[in-house]
């Protein structure tokens, strides 16, 4: 289907999305107008104690059963739908992944076709940027004292700690925020985008597997990923061009890198 220049998602999809929408959402008028009916009827049975009448919902006007509660969700729905369409969330690294997923809980805003186009614009003009973004939060998740080094770069070896926890006698990630399966699908993700391949499955996942079948080594194609028992995670660039390309992008904003990366940095 072609596209004009000013549209990132095809016309014709998004005004069916919003069709569906705003269909959605005048039937959750007409049943809220209807319950609020039934509600007052139901008071007159007990015309001495409107309290004790039984009632449809707890509260029509209060969140979560408000009309306004109802649209944040079903237009966050629609949000997230076209963010994974245009594959906006492959190139944000977890950080904008994580504010927009909380804005879009927060305070969705409305999923007209004028909001839509703006911020899909916006978005697919910048992705390049958010993903070159991506990278550099990847590698600014480091430990402290390693950033104060100064020396931005990946360096053939990287070491998460804190990255495992035991499943029923067998090694698992350990997760939570900031987790070291967010950091290292992020570095996967964000080498396979700058190498332009399609990802098949993702590292956390080949590490899951290769640990439930009691390895103590894991290879992705860019990646391999050691396992030690007090919880730690060596990651080692199996291919220089994909450590090379990631540092290309580092010094584009730091302004500055060292060509010869043989060291380790520890995450």
């Amino acid at each position: 289907m072609k596209m004009d220049s000013t549209e990132i998602v095809p016309r014709a999809t998004l005004e069916i999305l919003i069709g569906h929408r705003d269909r959605a959402l005048a039937g959750a008028i007409d049943v809220y107008e209807a319950a609020k009916r039934v509600n007052e009827t139901a008071e007159k049975v007990t015309p001495d104690n409107a309290w004790n009448a039984p009632k449809l919902t707890l509260d029509l006007d209060r969140s979560p059963w408000s009309l306004d509660a109802y649209r944040k969700r079903i237009d966050a729905a629609a949000w997230r739908h076209v963010l994974t369409f245009l594959r906006i969330n492959d190139v944000m690294g977890s950080k904008d992944r994580e504010a927009f997923a909380r804005d879009l809980h927060e305070n969705p805003p409305e999923f007209t076709f004028e909001a839509v186009r703006a911020t899909m614009q916006d978005l697919a003009g910048r992705r390049t940027e958010i993903f070159a973004q991506g990278v550099v939060d990847v590698f600014e998740r480091l430990h402290r004292s390693y950033r104060t080094n100064k020396v931005f770069r990946f360096d053939k070896k990287i070491i998460i700690d804190y990255a495992l926890d035991t499943d029923y006698g067998a090694w698992s990630w350990r997760y939570g925020v900031n987790s070291a399966v967010d950091r290292l699908n992020d570095l996967d993700r964000a080498i396979h985008l700058a190498l332009g391949e399609e990802r098949i499955a993702t590292a956390g996942d080949i590490g899951l597997k290769a640990m439930r079948e009691r390895k103590k080594t894991a290879f992705t194609p860019h990646l391999e990923l050691r396992f030690f028992k007090k919880g730690t995670v060596h990651v080692l660039f199996r291919s220089r061009p994909a450590q090379d390309a990631l540092n290309r992008i580092l010094a584009a904003h730091y302004g500055d890198v060292l060509p010869d990366a043989r060291g380790e940095l520890r995450f």
